[in-house]
C-alpha cells in the first residue's frame, strides 16, 4: 500500500495521535457527564426531600398540598412532580411551565413506576427520577415522585467543554504530529539516502561509489558494511577485468599467430578455409554464388634456388602488395603456403564476369617487373577459377577444382587464367561410385572401427579415439578424408555416424575388459551430425541397449563445425554433456574460436591440431601457439590433448608445458579391436628419462 517505510510510519503515527486525542476528548466528556449526573442526583434528591419535609407538616387538603408543590417552580430543571398514594391516587401534582420540559416523557416515566416505587434517585429517559415517602398530618402516607431534566444541562456542559478543550487538543495534536514527523524524517533519512545510493550503484553500474556513514549507529554500521562489500565487489571486478584483459590480449596474439601468415601478414590457409567454409554455408542458404581464384608464381622455385630464400621471401611480400592494389573492398586474399595464394571475391558484388575480370586485372598488374635489391625479376602467375555452385558449395571440391584449373593454366603456357569445367575432373566418376557404395558398405560390414590410444603424462592409456576405415571391394582401402567428404555432401554422413556410435558402444565392454573400466573412447561428429535432430535420441537408446556408462564416451567436434551454426550446435552439445558424456574441441587453434564462444561451450578438452605439433621442433610460431593453447586451457580449467605426436622431442616439449594427454604414431597407429590385445599395455617407457 505504501512504497516507503517513512510514509508508512507517518501515516501510522498520525492515526495513533488522532485516535489518542479523540479518545482523550471522549473520556473527558464522559467523565464530565458522569460527574454532573452524580451532582444532579444529589441535588434532585435534596430538593425532593426538602419538599417532602414541608408536605409532612400540612393537612391533606388539596389547596395546601398544591401550594407546597408550587415550590418546584423555583427549580427550572424539575419537569413534573406528583404526590400519590400506594393505590396510585394523585393527591397533588406539579408540571413545569418552562419550554424545555418534555411533559409527555415525564408522565410516561411516572406511569411506569410501580404502586410502591423504590426510594432514591434514578436515571430514566435522559431524566432523573427521584422518589421519597411523605407522611401527612392526617397520618396518610404517600409517595413524592419528581422528574428532573438533566439532558439540557449535560448538552450545555458538553458544548462548553468542547469549546474549551477542542483548541487545546488540536494544538497538542499538531505539536505531536510535527515532532513525530520530524523524528521520523530524522531517523529514516539515512535509510532513504542508503536506498538512493544502492539505486545509483545499480543505475550507473559503478562499484567505486561509497555510502557516507551518517545517521544512527545502526545505520552507520550498515553503511560501513555495505562499503566493505562494495570494496570486495570492486576488487573482484578489477581482478576479473585484469584476467579478461589478459585473456583477450592472449586471444589476439593466438589469433594472429594461428590465423595470419608471419611473412606477408595475409590470412593463412586454415583461416581462409574456415571462413570460406562458413561463407559457403551462408551462400548456399541464400542462393548466392561464390568464386575462387587460386594462383601461384610461375618459376618461383628457380628464384629461390638461384637467388636464395631471402630474395624469395621478399618476392612473395612484393607480389602480395601488388595483388592488393587490384582487389576491391570485401575481397578476401590469403596465402595458402609457399607461393600459393587464394582470392575469394566479395560475393555481394559477384557477377558471372567478375572473377574473370579480377583475373585479368591481376595478370595486368604482374606485367611490370619486380625490382628487389637492384635485381629486376619478370614474374607471372597462373590462375585457376572455380565456382561454388558447380560443386554444391563443397569446400574441398571447390579448392580442388580451382587447383586443377590453375595447373591447366600452367600446362597452357603460364601467365594466364583458366575457368574450371567438368571435363577437367577425372575423379568425378570415382566420387559418384563411392557415394553410391556407402549404404551397401555399411550393410556388408565393409567399414571397421579402428582405435588409436591416448596416454597421460605417465604413459598410461586413458582412452582411445575411434577412427573409421573402409575396405572397398573395388577401390580397396579408401581414405576417410575422401569418403567422409563425399558422405557429407551426399547426405549419408549421419548413417556413418550412427554406425560408428553403435559399433563403439558394442565394442566398449571388450576394450574395458582388456584395459580398464575407466577407459574412455572418443567419437568424431561432423557439422551435419550437430544438426541431426534424431542423433541425440539414437545416442540415448544405444547407450541403454549396450549398457554403456556415458562417462566412458567422448564426442569430438571441430571448431569450424561448432561455429557453423553455433546456437543449434551448442544446444545439441549441451544435451549430450548433460547426459554425462564428455566433449572435446578438435583441431583447436587452426581457426581459433573467439573467447566469447569458447566460454559458452560445454567443453571438457581442447585438442591441439597436429599441424602445430608437427612443427614444434622447427617453428617458433607453432611453439608459441601451442603454449598459448595450453595456458588458455589451464585458465579455463580444461584438459588438453595433443594430436599427431610422432617423436620424443614433441612429447617432451608438450609434457614440459603441462599438456595432459598425448596421441599419435609415436605411441601406436590406429588398430582394430582384434589387434588391441596385442598392443602394449602402457607407454611408460616413452616418458622415462634416460
Amino acid at each position: 500500500m505504501f512504497k516507503s517505510i517513512q510514509s508508512s510510519l507517518i501515516v501510522i503515527v498520525i492515526s495513533v495521535v488522532i485516535l489518542s486525542s479523540l479518545t482523550v476528548l471522549a473520556v473527558a466528556l464522559n467523565e464530565s457527564e458522569s460527574s454532573y449526573t452524580v451532582v444532579a442526583k444529589k441535588g434532585a434528591l435534596g430538593v425532593t426531600r426538602s419538599i417532602a419535609k414541608t408536605l409532612n407538616k400540612v393537612e391533606a387538603s388539596e389547596s395546601q398540598l398544591s401550594d407546597v408543590m408550587a415550590y418546584f417552580e423555583l427549580y427550572p430543571n424539575v419537569v413534573m412532580a406528583e404526590l400519590k398514594t400506594a393505590d396510585r391516587t394523585v393527591l397533588a401534582s406539579y408540571k413545569s411551565k418552562f419550554p424545555v420540559a418534555d411533559l409527555s416523557l415525564a408522565a410516561q416515566s411516572i406511569e411506569e413506576l410501580p404502586n410502591e416505587p423504590p426510594l432514591g434517585s434514578f436515571e430514566t429517559h435522559n431524566e432523573l427520577l427521584t422518589t421519597t415517602l411523605v407522611t401527612l398530618q392526617s397520618g396518610q402516607t404517600a409517595y413524592l415522585v419528581v422528574i428532573s431534566d438533566i439532558s439540557s444541562q449535560i448538552f450545555s456542559n458538553r458544548e462548553e467543554l468542547l469549546t474549551t478543550l477542542a483548541p487545546l487538543v488540536l494544538l497538542v495534536m499538531m505539536v505531536s504530529l510535527f515532532i513525530t514527523v520530524w523524528l521520523i524524517n530524522r531517523i529514516t533519512w539515512p535509510v532513504i539516502q542508503l536506498t538512493d545510493f544502492t539505486k545509483r550503484v545499480r543505475d550507473e553500474n559503478n562499484y567505486k561509489l561509497r555510502a557516507t556513514p551518517t545517521g544512527t549507529q545502526e545505520v552507520i554500521t550498515l553503511k560501513r558494511n555495505i562499503n566493505a562489500m562494495m570494496d570486495t565487489i570492486s576488487e573482484e571486478l578489477d581482478k576479473n577485468q585484469a584476467t579478461t584483459d589478459q585473456l583477450i590480449e592472449q586471444q589476439k596474439l593466438m589469433s594472429k599467430l594461428a590465423n595470419f601468415d608471419s611473412l606477408t601478414g595475409l590470412p593463412n590457409r586454415q583461416f581462409v578455409l574456415d571462413n570460406l567454409r562458413l561463407e559457403l554455408s551462408r551462400a548456399k542458404r541464400s542462393k548466392q554464388e561464390i568464386s575462387l581464384l587460386f594462383f601461384d608464381l610461375d618459376g618461383f622455385k628457380n628464384v629461390n634456388d638461384s637467388l636464395g630464400h631471402e630474395t624469395g621471401d621478399s618476392l612473395l611480400i612484393a607480389v602480395s602488395e601488388r595483388v592488393k592494389t587490384v582487389l576491391r573492398e570485401g575481397d578476401l586474399f590469403a596465402r595458402l603456403g609457399g607461393d600459393e595464394f587464394l582470392i575469394v571475391p566479395d560475393k555481394e558484388a559477384h557477377s558471372v564476369a567478375s572473377p574473370v575480370m579480377l583475373a585479368e586485372r591481376l595478370l595486368k598488374a604482374m606485367e611490370a617487373p619486380v625490382i628487389l635489391d637492384d635485381i629486376e625479376l619478370q614474374m607471372s602467375v597462373s590462375i585457376g577459377i572455380a565456382n561454388a555452385s558447380d560443386v554444391d558449395f563443397d569446400l574441398s571440391q571447390l579448392v580442388g577444382n580451382a587447383d586443377i584449373a590453375m595447373y591447366r593454366s600452367k600446362t597452357d603456357g603460364r601467365g594466364t587464367y583458366t575457368v574450371f569445367t567438368d571435363d577437367m575432373n577425372e575423379g568425378t566418376k570415382r566420387r559418384l561410385e563411392i557415394a553410391n557404395s556407402i549404404l551397401n558398405g555399411l550393410e556388408r560390414d565393409e567399414f571397421k572401427a579402428f582405435y588409436q590410444p591416448r596416454v597421460d603424462q605417465r604413459g598410461t592409456i586413458v582412452g582411445y579415439e575411434a577412427l573409421i576405415r573402409w575396405e572397398h571391394p573395388t577401390f580397396g582401402n579408401i581414405s576417410p578424408v575422401e569418403f567422409i567428404s563425399i558422405a557429407e555432401h551426399s547426405g549419408k554422413i549421419r548413417k556413418i555416424t550412427a554406425w560408428m556410435v553403435k559399433q563403439v558402444c558394442k565394442e566398449l565392454a571388450q576394450i574395458q575388459a582388456m584395459k580398464s573400466a575407466d577407459i574412455r573412447v572418443s567419437i568424431n561428429l561432423s557439422a551435419h551430425d550437430l544438426h541431426d535432430k534424431g542423433l541425440y535420441q539414437y545416442l540415448v537408446d544405444t547407450i541403454k541397449e549396450y549398457k554403456v556408462s556415458p562417462k566412458n564416451l567422448e564426442f569430438e567436434v571441430t571448431e569450424s563445425a561448432f561455429l557453423e551454426s553455433f546456437k543449434v550446435s551448442n544446444q545439441f552439445i549441451n544435451k549430450v554433456h548433460q547426459l554425462g558424456c564428455l566433449i572435446a574441441l578438435d583441431d583447436f587453434g587452426t581457426g581459433y574460436s573467439s573467447l566469447s564462444y569458447l566460454t559458452q561451450m560445454s567443453v571438457d578438452t581442447l585438442k591441439i591440431d597436429r599441424e602445430f605439433v608437427k612443427e614444434l621442433d622447427s617453428s617458433t610460431q607453432s611453439r608459441l601457439v601451442t603454449q598459448s593453447i595450453i595456458d588458455l586451457a589451464k585458465r579455463l580449467k580444461l584438459s588438453v590433448c595433443a594430436e599427431g605426436v610422432e617423436n620424443q622431442f614433441q612429447q617432451d616439449y608438450l609434457a614440459e608445458n603441462q599438456c595432459n594427454q598425448f596421441q599419435g604414431f609415436y605411441y601406436d597407429k590406429p588398430a582394430p579391436l582384434s589387434k588391441l590385445a596385442d598392443a602394449p599395455k602402457d607407454y611408460r617407457s616413452h616418458f622415462e628419462k634416460v
